[in-house]
């Protein structure tokens, strides 16, 4: 016996509980998983040379925290005993937090795509031989087999039979998944020639989507806010000056934001919504979703002045501070989908409620049973109610007028989740998440100056935590700093920088922009194509922005823009062979790729550089209404328009400049 074993038998000893190798592991995702009675093993070399030494397949199980359905397979599966005995017999299992390695995520997601020609989900189940050849992939399996579904006690000895008689062909379907993975989005994306009709055809893509009834998109079983696909309408609504593509975007926040996706309580927007009418929630608040949902609402406020967004910004970053964001201005990644309700795990526990205990408690805190009866129909608390179990989500769909009974009723709900446990939060600080989020609050600083200045720490923050002599790291947890930074970091935190660039005009900003972008190059492009990673797990970065903005093409985005201001002409060639990659996608699907579709469309019409002065440039902001302009501090009270080959405008007049730079057309 090894001195882990021994120690780690010592654990169980005084403990009185089981305890697997995951004790020794910072995440809390792993943390969560270490007293599994499966032997659980991290993502490490070790663990997989011990599948090697030992002749033994891997099992494989992805997830991450806050995820509702990896704590009902842990409870299900990972603590039965006649399952994790069969696991620890036959395998060497191992557990990758998905936030932790994204890139091992990104590529077993992709290969699940392939093997099972749909969509995945987590937790993502792996069986793989010590080799890393996929033999089986799934997500959620149940513990014992029903007359619809086969579950793990009938699918390992399948697999272990597979795994024993079948090697051969198993590598030879691993190679034709890998040709699948590489050459079947090269062949999808390369393309060098841009249909001049992309445009109308993303236009007529997002009509077919859209939800005329709910707003938001349809083309997919549960319903994300779809923040890109929602910010390229805004963009195509300004470049066809179309009102009605505005208006697509406006329907669909008002929908979210009186809707069971929104917590109507407390503030802040849940991850997705598992019905099309955003009125049931999955319930963890993640930052990210946040950071897009508050710099979404934060434009739509510029564009509208419509107070409604204003407010929906100011209650969302309200309540991510005050949950999130720490003593060092870094922001925690979220909270959990589950919560206790009298002692028990429940989906959503902290925030749904039953009709007859708030109908009461109304009535004990002054509310008559006519007002009382009204406020709770206001909101959708019913007595059947509208989720499990008699429980209901609020929303406010049927609401008329915020008056000062509403009010003290929310007041009155805010007051009865004081008695109950909030759901756990994951402190874990992502680089590429807090890199989001400073951007989404220097953009609401428009609506709030204070908003602005927390941006900026927070960027400050992420650079003297996460940047050591010139690269990134991923992730901060505790105190540990660790795992060097991937796409996703150097993405999101240029990005980041840019925009404080553009708002404070600090070149600081702008040289750290540049210096990480040249990292960025060497790390992780080749020959037109973007990884997570090039080095050890190398895995093309996923285009698809479901659930994020696609970090690679944010990273073309952000070498348009910073070609521009450094005048660099690397950058601009590097975009160009990058996006010959990338509109394949755009144009196969504007709902599935917005953030590809923008950039084409960025290319077709032109980035605009407006050079003068900074007072200058504050002034003119507010009156140019055409996307991909960006601004640059010079030393001149001239304003200076150029775009990547010419410089087509120049003079004293403010509202001439700006027709001219809104006129203005590449092609």
């Amino acid at each position: 016996m090894n001195l882990i074993s021994m120690f780690l038998a010592f654990l169980m000893l005084h403990n009185a509980q089981p305890v697997n190798m995951l004790v020794f592991e910072s995440s809390p995702y792993l943390q969560m998983h270490s007293h599994n009675i499966v032997k659980w093993r991290a993502w490490n070399e070790a663990s997989l040379n011990e599948a090697k030494l030992k002749g033994k397949p891997i099992f494989l199980s992805i997830g991450f925290s806050t995820c509702h359905w990896c704590h009902v397979m842990e409870r299900e599966v990972f603590n039965n005993p006649v399952i994790a005995a069969l696991i620890n017999k036959y395998f060497i299992p191992i557990k990758v937090d998905k936030e932790e390695m994204p890139n091992i995520d990104n590529y077993y997601m992709r290969l699940y795509e392939v093997m099972n020609e749909r969509k995945g989900g987590w937790p993502l189940t792996f069986v793989l031989t010590e080799d890393l050849e996929p033999i089986f992939a799934g997500t959620y399996i149940p513990p014992f087999s029903t007359g619809k579904t086969e579950g793990l006690d009938k699918l390992i000895p399948e697999l272990i039979d597979e795994y024993k008689n079948e090697r051969a062909f198993i590598k030879e379907d691993f190679e034709e998944y890998k040709k699948e993975m590489s050459g079947f989005d090269v062949a999808v994306g390369r393309s060098n020639v841009q249909n001049d009709k992309f445009i109308n055809n993303a236009i007529t893509n997002l009509k077919m989507n859209y939800d005329e009834k709910f707003g938001g998109f349809k083309h997919l079983k549960i319903k994300f806010p779809a923040v890109d696909t929602l910010k390229l309408l805004i963009e195509l609504s300004e470049i066809n000056k179309n009102e009605d593509l505005l208006n697509m975007v406006k329907y669909s926040a008002n929908m979210m934001m009186k809707s069971g996706l929104y917590d109507q309580v407390e503030g802040a927007f849940f991850r997705y919504s598992t019905l099309h009418n955003w009125k049931i929630p999955h319930f963890e608040k993640m930052l990210y979703t946040n950071a897009m949902l508050i710099d979404l609402y934060s434009e739509l406020y510029a564009h509208t002045k419509n107070n409604a967004y204003k407010r929906i910004v100011e209650d969302t970053i309200s309540e991510i501070n005050k949950l999130y964001r720490d003593d060092d201005n870094l922001y925690f990644s979220a909270s959990d989908a589950e919560s206790e309700i009298n002692n028990e795990r429940v989906e959503g526990g902290y925030f749904i409620y039953k009709y007859d205990d708030t109908y009461k408690y109304l009535i004990i805190n002054g509310f008559d049973k006519k007002t009382a009866s009204n406020f709770l129909k206001s909101i959708d608390i019913s007595k059947q109610g509208n989720f499990h179990e008699g429980y209901s989500v609020p929303n406010i769909y049927n609401l008329k007028i915020k008056d000062e009974k509403f009010l003290k009723g929310i007041s009155l709900l805010k007051k009865m989740r004081k008695n109950r446990k909030f759901p756990f939060i994951d402190k874990k600080k992502i680089t590429s998440w807090n890199a989001l989020m400073s951007a989404a609050l220097i953009k609401a600083g428009d609506i709030n100056k204070v908003y602005k200045k927390e941006g900026i720490d927070t960027l400050n923050a992420i650079l003297s935590n996460f940047e050591q002599n010139g690269k990134l790291k991923h992730i901060k947890i505790n105190l540990e700093i660790k795992i060097d930074g991937m796409l996703e970091d150097y993405s999101y935190l240029i990005s980041a920088l840019i925009t404080a660039y553009q708002s404070e005009f600090d070149e600081f900003y702008l040289k750290k922009a540049d210096i990480l972008t040249k990292k960025a190059i060497s790390e992780f492009y080749k020959n037109g194509i973007w990884y997570s990673s090039l080095k050890g797990f190398k895995s093309i970065e996923n285009l698809s922005d479901r659930y994020l903005t696609s970090p690679a093409t944010l990273m073309v985005n952000n070498l348009f823009i910073l070609s521009l201001m450094k005048e660099n002409k690397k950058y601009f060639d590097i975009g160009q062979e990058s996006l010959n990659y990338l509109r394949g996608f755009g144009q196969k699907s504007a709902v599935l790729y917005p953030s590809s579709v923008s950039l084409m469309l960025q290319n077709k019409i032109g980035s605009v550089l407006l050079k003068s002065n900074k007072e200058n440039l504050y002034k003119i902001k507010n009156l140019i209404n055409r996307p991909f302009v960006y601004y640059k501090d010079i030393n001149n009270s001239l304003y200076i328009g150029c775009s990547e080959n010419i410089c087509f405008t120049s003079g004293e007049n403010a509202n001439k400049i700006a027709k001219d730079v809104e006129n203005f057309r590449a092609n």
